[in-house]
């Protein structure tokens, strides 16, 4: 659980501000690689934090509210793998308070593959 804290705080303190803060500190041409050079630094940082918590979240995706929410208003999903345990589990996050840890949390009894992805489509 302490993993999946720590990637939501990591996530909801780092992305947004430090995209933008990577693309207003780089030249139009160069912003494709400041992005990589910022991918790159936050995904090792990630992974270093998930070796620590013994958890690793690979696939992450939004679902919005409802039809007419607003925009970013709605649930993040993630699958974590657990080397300790050797299985997986979905977390649920409030995609606005991030910070708060998952709303919910599904224990699966299996491994959901580190190469797994998903996306939502609204029925």
């Amino acid at each position: 659980m302490l993993g999946v804290v720590s990637w939501g705080l990591h996530m909801g303190l780092t992305q947004a501000l430090l995209a933008t803060l990577a693309s207003d500190a780089s030249p139009v041409e160069l912003r494709g690689t400041a992005f990589g050079f910022f991918e790159l630094a936050s995904g090792f940082t990630t992974l270093v934090a998930s070796m620590i918590a013994g958890t690793r979240s690979r696939n992450r995706f939004f679902v919005p509210r409802g039809a007419h929410a607003n925009e970013g208003d709605g649930y993040l999903l993630a699958t974590i793998y657990s080397a300790t345990e050797k299985r997986s589990d979905l977390a649920i996050f409030d995609a606005m308070m991030l910070a708060d840890g998952p709303i919910a949390l599904a224990e699966l009894s299996h491994r959901v593959t580190l190469g797994f992805h998903g996306n939502w489509m609204a029925a």
